[in-house]
């Protein structure tokens, strides 16, 4: 993996619409070559210590999370697919 840096970014869109970055572009180091992992984490309210495993979540609410794809693309040549 010389020569060029590993990066990861999320992109967001509702149906068809072209993908929007959402927050920053991450540097990856993938210098042990390990596996791959993706993770939504909603935090909570009065969060404690550890938001993984203590704090409130808002009673009454109907909420969902649909992931539509995710997948890993090589653009290092600057290709980049914003829609469909």
């Amino acid at each position: 993996m010389a020569g060029f840096t590993c990066t990861t970014r999320v992109s967001y869109s509702k149906g068809n619409a072209t993908l929007k970055s959402m927050g920053q572009v991450l540097v990856n180091d993938v210098s042990g070559r390990g596996q791959f992992h993706i993770g939504v984490l909603k935090e909570p309210v009065n969060p404690g210590a550890d938001i993984t495993k203590q704090g409130d979540q808002p009673a009454g609410i109907d909420e969902g999370i649909i992931f539509g794809s995710i997948f890993r693309k090589d653009t290092i040549m600057g290709c980049i697919s914003l829609s469909p």
